[in-house]
């Protein structure tokens, strides 16, 4: 998967990323109803939004929060300072992401460096 790639512990979102990789993380995320509506010739609203994703030729902030209906699959938001600044660092760990936007990563590394 390139929106989360095996042993990277450190990656740069930004809306855009968020925006190019949504269809994969929608279908990612809910594949098992996704495929059970496909299997079943089943209407479900998560294929439906997945297509529609899926077709967007450059998908936008704003295309993939309308399609969706909410920003949380688009949003940057800081971890720390609670801001949705439209760029982040994202640390992976196992038990979960955590974002520092770029204010929050500078105060970071001042308190590092005394």
């Amino acid at each position: 998967m390139d929106f989360k790639s095996e042993g990277d512990f450190m990656n740069l979102i930004t809306w855009q990323s968020k925006a190019n990789d949504a269809a994969e993380r929608w279908y990612y995320d809910r594949s098992t109803l996704i495929n059970f509506a496909k299997n079943n010739n089943f209407p479900d609203i998560s294929t439906s939004i997945y297509g529609k994703l899926s077709a967007l030729e450059c998908p936008t902030k704003e295309a993939v929060d309308r399609i969706i209906g909410n920003p949380h699959w688009t949003e940057c938001t800081c971890y720390e300072c609670g801001q949705d600044t439209g760029i982040a660092i994202e640390f992976t760990m196992d038990i979960g992401d955590f974002r520092l936007c770029p204010d929050c990563l500078t105060k970071a590394l001042e308190k590092m460096n005394g």
